[in-house]
């Protein structure tokens, strides 16, 4: 990499996570060593540590690509993956866009949603007539060539297979179901002539089939209220979620100990699904450090804290998640993990996510996360916790995630909290069984 191309981009990355703690989630989500990184120094010092390492680990698309997932709009990442990978491409999910449009339409958005739409429009009619003069030259060239009846039949048969592909495997219903895994990327001319590298994730739907029901996404709206921002005193951004009783659970690795506890305040916004509407309300939580038990970042990995109430909006109003200790958790299974990417707003990762293996006190899954995720509920079908976000794997596969098994939390918590005590944690007694 060009040192003034690395200079830039140590620059932006610094500007985005400017404290050592954001900067330690990205190097744990990209799964870079920290032996040699300058954690103690400045943010300037500390990027060009952890670039210079990257580098060596062939890992410095990984952390653009993964930081533009969070800050897809940071025109200095773009040029700089560009400049990277000698490409003049652009990345848009489809299926992303297609969501929003969704969204302003049912926020009675009408002028931004015909905007939207018909640029949607035109990118998605652009690619079917490039597919369909590719095939058609491919065609012509076949019917010049000298070639055995035999051999032009198989080849014409290719042909036509990729035409029905076309029309009916991607525009039917490719890109907004699929099949599970599949993953294809597609290349077109956008209206600035432009060439655009059209990235299209598609997945099953919690119910293994094209439809969802709108009382099954009710009801995850509804689980979503419970889950929240943790924020550290120096800055760092995390997701935790509220169990009966009024009870924050997250990573050890975001709120380690009493005293951080004590220093960290937690975020609930109301009505945050409805962004693009007036009247999202967010009230802020401080954390009771006397009530704090956990399992450290080497073992299991949790902090879980009592949270102190606001009058203004009681815990006990919002609700809490429930845990799933009663079903097993098995591979194949589909889950969905509802968290804060970068420390931003809230999402949620649904799109061709299922659990791959369950080992021991681990779950391991395929899901989309970034830095800030760690501490998120992994949720089944029915909205039910069954594992704590915690981190990325370090394989070749980006997607590739790990969680704690929420009945391995409770087991270690009933070891940790005297008998006498615990009535007064409500999530215990009723996940119990």
């Amino acid at each position: 990499m060009r040192v003034e191309i690395k200079s830039r981009l140590r620059g932006e990355l610094r500007t985005l996570y400017p404290s050592a703690s954001s900067a330690l989630v990205i190097v744990g989500d990209v799964g870079l060593p920290t032996q040699n990184l300058n954690v103690n120094s400045n943010p300037n010092v500390l990027w060009a540590s952890i670039l210079d390492e990257a580098e060596k680990q062939n890992k410095v698309v990984e952390i653009i690509e993964m930081v533009l997932g969070e800050y897809p709009k940071r025109t200095v990442l773009q040029e700089v993956l560009l400049e990277i990978n000698d490409k003049t491409l652009v990345y848009i999910d489809l299926k992303d866009q297609w969501s929003k449009i969704l969204r302003l339409i049912e926020s009675n958005e009408l002028s931004f949603s015909i905007e939207k739409a018909e640029q949607f429009i035109q990118v998605f009619q652009e690619y079917i007539q490039n597919e369909l003069s590719t095939i058609k030259n491919d065609f012509d060239l076949l019917n010049n060539q000298d070639v055995t009846l035999n051999v032009f039949k198989e080849e014409k048969l290719k042909l036509l297979e990729r035409l029905k592909e076309t029309l009916f495997e991607k525009l039917n219903r490719g890109y907004f179901s699929g099949k599970r895994g599949q993953s294809k990327k597609i290349g077109v001319k956008h209206k600035n002539q432009a060439q655009v590298d059209m990235e299209k994730i598609v997945g099953e739907s919690p119910y293994n089939n094209d439809l969802v029901s709108m009382a099954w996404l009710s009801k995850g709206v509804e689980a979503s209220k419970s889950v929240v921002l943790v924020i550290t005193e120096n800055g760092g951004r995390g997701t935790g979620f509220i169990l009966e009783g009024g009870f924050l659970l997250t990573a050890n690795y975001i709120v380690p100990g009493k005293e951080q506890a004590r220093r960290t305040t937690i975020n609930l916004v109301i009505n945050d699904f409805t962004a693009l509407v007036d009247g999202s309300k967010e009230y802020k939580y401080k954390l009771d450090e006397t009530v704090f038990y956990s399992s450290p970042f080497n073992k299991m990995d949790y902090s879980l804290i009592k949270i102190i109430d606001n009058p203004k909006f009681p815990v006990a109003e919002n609700g809490y998640l429930e845990l799933e200790t009663v079903n097993k958790v098995l591979p194949g299974d589909i889950i969905c993990i509802v968290h804060f990417p970068g420390g931003a707003n809230k999402q949620i990762s649904y799109s061709n996510n299922s659990v791959v293996e369950c080992l021991g006190d681990n779950i391991i899954y395929k899901a989309k996360t970034f830095g800030g995720s760690g501490g998120a509920p992994v949720l089944n079908q029915d909205w039910k916790v069954v594992a704590m976000h915690q981190r990325k794997l370090n394989n070749n596969s980006e997607n590739m995630k790990s969680g704690k098994a929420i009945k391995a939390i409770l087991a270690d918590l009933r070891n940790q909290i005297p008998s006498d005590e615990i009535d007064s944690f409500p999530f215990l007694k009723t996940s119990k069984k």
